[in-house]
């Protein structure tokens, strides 16, 4: 299923298999894009030992933490290719409004 497919789609069209299956396949191909890459998580997932290619559950996925992104520069594209770079201090704590 291409993205305009799923763009076009009714709301509530694919049962529950047929949306695991394609989180799955699109978390596949963008863990294995960026595996090819991104030398820094090249060398996470090897180190991990979770360099495999055939996820049969998106739980076999690798994660990153967040916290992990401040303390590297993780890219999978050339540094010109960059046109957008979010932030956050990470020092946001919760506000008690109804005062």
């Amino acid at each position: 299923m291409q993205y305009d497919d799923i763009l076009h789609s009714l709301p509530y069209s694919l049962n529950r298999e047929e949306k695991r299956a394609l989180i799955l396949q699109r978390l596949s191909d963008l863990t294995a894009y960026h595996y090819a890459h991104c030398l820094a998580y090249h060398r996470i997932l090897n180190g991990l030992n979770l360099a495999q290619v055939n996820y049969q559950a998106v739980e076999d996925i690798p994660f990153i933490p967040v916290s992990l992104f401040k303390e590297m520069a993780l890219s999978s594209v050339a540094s010109d290719q960059i046109v957008k770079t979010m932030t956050s201090s990470g020092t946001t704590r919760f506000q008690d409004l109804s005062k």
